[in-house]
């Protein structure tokens, strides 16, 4: 993963739960990824879901469809005592 994770005051990791997400394509080059997340848990009620939109090429969309399936089926498994981090 490239880049520093963003943290709070205290250290710990900021996450904001994703709400939605949308694709389409662009100019049929490239796809468009955009994924809605809420800043906390109450903004749903407060103030709706913010969105960012991204230009993902083809290559890209499959390694991170590969890479999403992957970690998924990690957390679906049971877990094994002695599976190590990838």
């Amino acid at each position: 993963m490239g880049g520093q994770l963003e943290t709070d005051a205290n250290g710990n990791l900021v996450l904001r739960p994703m709400s939605g997400y949308q694709i389409g394509s662009i100019a049929g080059m490239s796809l468009l990824l955009v994924i809605e997340y809420l800043e906390n848990p109450s903004a749903l009620e407060n103030e709706g879901s913010k969105s960012i939109q991204l230009a993902v090429n083809p290559l890209e969309a499959l390694q991170l469809a590969e890479a999403l399936t992957k970690r998924a089926m990690q957390l679906l498994q049971p877990a094994d005592p002695d599976t190590k981090l990838q």
